[in-house]
């Protein structure tokens, strides 16, 4: 019988520690394979009344870190790796308008980059509610993860249901919070997915549209649909992401995806990415590095 081997996985901006929980309670056997962190510090936890659920999940073998800014990963974990990185409900604590929480990403992105190699995923949830085009306001203008995930490399691979009303969840047991804020996301709760992105080639500088469609034109063929779109005339969501949904057992691992780095896998990981540098009109060449960005 193959040794099933897990991924190490690192969750940020992790709220009420609730998706820690959730996922493990689903996927015991991984527990010890996560690394889950929060950017406040032990007297907020403590105000919150977390240090209990805290010290449940240190018990059970999950490595938990506090005052871990997810703009700083690559700095704060140096010289590990990390197959899988999830942020459920990215946020900065300022108001969406001051259009903050997309250079966030885009520094997570990039930080990301530094801990994982060409294959490994990023796990992004979204809320993503359904009356008139807020999903594709959440996603152009809130989060920007379009251009946030093609600076740092990252093509977007699948997309998951988190959370809708009369669904119970992927993960029962998690509650939508913010690192900033202790209560329920309810535009979350209303809808909310999870984008998986895999990384596939070192892309570091600006944003440019024609680059990133080229980027995603062999991938486009290969999953036969279009991934995302680019409104130059409503309202300000930019670029946003339009991909069937996958239904999903959540399972912690699966033979060719989450388990062993097989070479089934790298190579199917790998045939996204070639041709991206030879591709018309992609140079390689950008404005500024990713040291820059991080300044």
């Amino acid at each position: 019988m193959q040794e099933i081997r897990y991924h190490n996985r690192l969750f940020v901006g992790e709220g009420d520690f609730s998706f820690t929980c959730g996922y493990i309670e689903k996927h015991p056997e991984i527990a010890s394979f996560i690394t889950a962190t929060e950017i406040y510090d032990e007297t907020e936890l403590n105000r919150r009344n977390l240090k209990g659920r805290v010290q449940a999940l240190s018990n059970q073998g999950v490595k938990v870190f506090l005052e871990v800014d997810a703009t700083k990963l690559h700095e704060i974990f140096r010289n590990e790796f990390f197959e899988r990185i999830h942020w459920n409900l990215p946020w900065d604590g300022n108001p969406y308008h001051f259009q903050t929480l997309p250079n966030v990403m885009r520094k997570f992105f990039l930080s990301c980059s530094h801990l994982q190699r060409d294959g490994d995923r990023v796990h992004v949830t979204i809320p993503q509610p359904s009356r008139s085009g807020i999903w594709k306001y959440q996603q152009g203008y809130i989060i920007g993860i379009v251009e946030a995930s093609v600076v740092a490399g990252y093509i977007l691979v699948s997309k998951r249901f988190m959370k809708e009303d009369g669904y119970e969840g992927r993960y029962p047991f998690y509650e939508t919070s913010h690192s900033y804020r202790n209560e329920v996301v309810e535009s979350a709760e209303e809808r909310s997915f999870e984008f998986i992105f895999q990384k596939h080639f070192n892309w570091t500088g600006t944003f440019d549209l024609h680059q990133a469609k080229l980027a995603y034109r062999e991938v486009e063929a290969k999953i036969k649909t279009t991934l995302f779109h680019a409104d130059e005339e409503c309202w300000k969501e930019g670029c946003y992401f339009d991909i069937r949904t996958d239904s999903d057992s959540s399972e912690g691992y699966s033979e060719a995806e989450e388990c062993d780095r097989s070479s089934e896998y790298y190579e199917e990981a790998n045939s996204f990415s070639e041709g991206f540098s030879e591709s018309e009109g992609y140079t390689g060449s950008f404005d500024y590095s990713d040291e820059e960005i991080f300044e």
